[in-house]
This record gives C-alpha cells, sequence and structure tokens, in this order.
C-alpha cells in the first residue's frame, strides 16, 4: 500500500493505493475510511498528480472516484 497525506486538504487527511488489490483507501479527516474497489492505477497516479500540482483532493474523489466505484467503509 502506498500512502500520500494531503496536509491542504479539508475533508481528506491521506489516501493510499493497493496496486495488487485495485483498491484505493481514502480516510477523510473525520478518521472514518473507505476502501474504494477495482481502481485502475492510472487513476490512482492522476490523484497523485493532481495533489502533486496543488489541486483538491476533496474535488477529485468527489469528481473522479466517488461517482464511478463501489465502496466499503472500514470498521
Amino acid at each position: 500500500m502506498v500512502w500520500r497525506a494531503t496536509p491542504r486538504s479539508k475533508s481528506i487527511l491521506m489516501a493510499g493505493y493497493d496496486a495488487r488489490r485495485r483498491v484505493m483507501t481514502v480516510v477523510y479527516t473525520g478518521g472514518t475510511a473507505y476502501d474504494y474497489q477495482d481502481v485502475p492505477s492510472s487513476l490512482w497516479e492522476q490523484y497523485e498528480n493532481e495533489i502533486d500540482n496543488g489541486g483538491s483532493a476533496g474535488a477529485f474523489i468527489n469528481n473522479e472516484v466517488k461517482p464511478y466505484f463501489r465502496f466499503d467503509k472500514e470498521e
């Protein structure tokens, strides 16, 4: 699992990607984590580029991940 902190984000604490399982885990600032299933590595790379270039992690997740990928809330 590769993790990336998002210190500029008001909604996302960090996100991680497990390439073997194709799972993107998003940990929100309140501590709740969601595992998004079947996320291609190319989308993870887009996410990394977005945050590396000063973009919004929250907007990326809301627009590119949440509408398209099934998720499980971590307990």
